[in-house]
Order: structure tokens, then C-alpha cells, then sequence
């Protein structure tokens, strides 16, 4: 298992033998699904948060909004591994919105609680959005 979640970090979310059934008791399995899904999580969230503070973070310290988001991206993970067209909706739903839940931090319009990311001076590294207006056509 990754050194981030603990096995008490599933109970909430699934039952034991049930996880212990789809990965065959093969912990290695799970192992390979929690680093998928941090890898994952990696991606979205990268541009925006420091994803090393927030993953060597332990115990009480993690934040439990990324701590459910990636069980739920784990188990959907190991899931679809063994059964994928049986797969149950709740899992897909859960997946879904653990990803939507990466979108909308990255884009803004969620604020949580995660440490952002910094450049080498300590500053902040904000995201800079460009465009612009709409074009304007006035015919006369």
C-alpha cells in the first residue's frame, strides 16, 4: 500500500472483503491502484498545488477531501481491473466526481484547503489566465 493511505481509509467507503475479493488478497495489486491513482491526481492538480507537500503529508495532517478522492479513484481503478463491464454505477459516479472535483480546484472555482504551489523564491505560483473579449462586428 502506498505510505500515503492507510487500510482504515477504505473502511468508510468499502468494505474489506470486498476489496480483498476484487484484488484476489493480492496487496500488490492495491499498491499498483493507489499509485495510478496518485500519479492521477498528480496531473490535474500539479499546475496549481504542491503535490509533494500534500502526498508525504501523514496521519490527521492529510487533507480528507484528497484522501477520499483517491480512495474513490483507486478502487474504480482495481475494479475495472477485473470486471469492467461490471463495474457498478456508484464507483463510476464516485470516479467522475472525484475528477470533477480536480477540474474545478485547478480552474479556481473550488478553493480547498491544499498547500499551492511555490517557484524557487518561496512565491507563490498563481495560474495566469489569458484571453480576451469577444470580438465586436458592427455593421453600419
Amino acid at each position: 500500500m502506498s505510505s500515503f493511505l492507510t487500510q482504515d481509509d477504505y473502511q468508510p467507503i468499502i468494505r474489506e472483503a470486498v476489496i480483498g475479493k476484487i484484488i484476489q488478497e493480492d496487496p500488490t495489486i492495491l499498491d499498483e491502484a493507489e499509485t495510478m491513482a496518485q500519479s492521477e491526481m498528480t496531473s490535474y492538480l500539479s499546475s496549481r498545488f504542491d503535490m509533494d507537500a500534500i502526498f508525504s503529508a501523514q496521519g490527521a495532517s492529510r487533507n480528507p477531501s484528497i484522501v477520499m478522492r483517491m480512495v474513490d479513484i483507486t478502487i474504480y481503478h482495481i475494479w475495472s481491473r477485473t470486471a469492467a463491464r461490471q463495474i457498478s454505477q456508484i464507483r463510476v459516479d464516485r470516479y467522475n466526481r472525484a475528477v470533477e472535483w480536480m477540474e474545478k480546484c485547478v480552474s479556481g472555482e473550488l478553493a480547498p484547503d491544499l498547500p499551492l504551489r511555490q517557484d524557487e523564491e518561496g512565491n507563490t505560483v498563481d495560474r495566469i489566465a489569458f484571453g480576451s473579449n469577444e470580438k465586436n462586428s458592427h455593421i453600419w
